[in-house]
């Protein structure tokens, strides 16, 4: 009797143990099933890790476009900024251009003012005084055929187309004499005082020439009647 209790003791000694050390396994368990969100037993990355360094991943490629395109707005404002500062130095140096050569024309223009006014001055000098010489020759020739009562009809012919030409001159001299262009370099109706300047000399010109050659017409025709 007593070995049978004795056994039965024994036994539920046992299955004591037996549930004291599974308890004991539990309970050792439960930080390996804890540390499980971390790491699996093979020592690789859980799912929850992955999915975290899957986001920073993406995080930092958006960060990355995010600096690829402030820097890309950034060297499109710095070279839009080059392309307008460019833009006002050329319309500067245009402008620079413009007035310096506004301001070279006026100081041409005021270097000439003085030449024009002499030439002009000259010019009309020069036609009074070969007019006043024609003058005197036609008056010597005149006063010769008088003295001499040269009544010959190629003379008499000579001494009218003289006269003619004589009157002709004396407008075209006195026309040029009476012109006084004003020099004024800031009007653009300088070019055109000039011109008529010019024209008013030809004309001057042209008809002393044809004064000066009925004159030396009217001198051989008084010689040879003389003779």
């Amino acid at each position: 009797m007593i070995k049978g209790a004795s056994l039965k003791t024994m036994k539920k000694t046992t299955l004591s143990l037996i549930s004291a050390l599974l308890l004991v396994g539990s309970l050792q368990a439960v930080p390996v099933f804890a540390h499980k969100g971390n790491q699996n037993d093979d020592g690789t990355k859980t799912e929850a890790q992955v999915e975290q360094e899957v986001e920073l991943h993406k995080q930092e490629i958006t960060q990355k476009q995010q600096e690829i395109e402030d820097n890309k707005n950034e060297a499109k404002a710095e070279l839009e900024a080059k392309v307008e500062a460019r833009k006002k130095e050329l319309e500067q140096e245009k402008s620079d251009k413009k007035a310096a050569s506004a301001q070279e024309r006026q100081k041409r223009c005021e270097q000439r003012k003085a030449n024009i006014a002499t030439r002009v001055q000259r010019l009309q000098t020069k036609a009074g005084g070969i007019q006043t010489k024609l003058n005197n020759y036609l008056s010597g020739a005149e006063k010769y055929i008088a003295d001499n009562s040269i009544i010959s009809d190629d003379v008499q012919a000579a001494l009218l187309a003289a006269k003619d030409d004589q009157a002709k001159s004396a407008t075209a001299v006195t026309a040029l004499s009476n012109l006084s262009p004003t020099v004024d370099c800031a009007k653009p109706a300088v070019a055109s005082d000039i011109a008529l300047v010019k024209a008013s000399a030809e004309q001057a010109k042209m008809a002393l020439l044809a004064y000066r050659e009925a004159v030396r017409t009217l001198l051989e025709k008084t010689e040879g009647s003389a003779s």
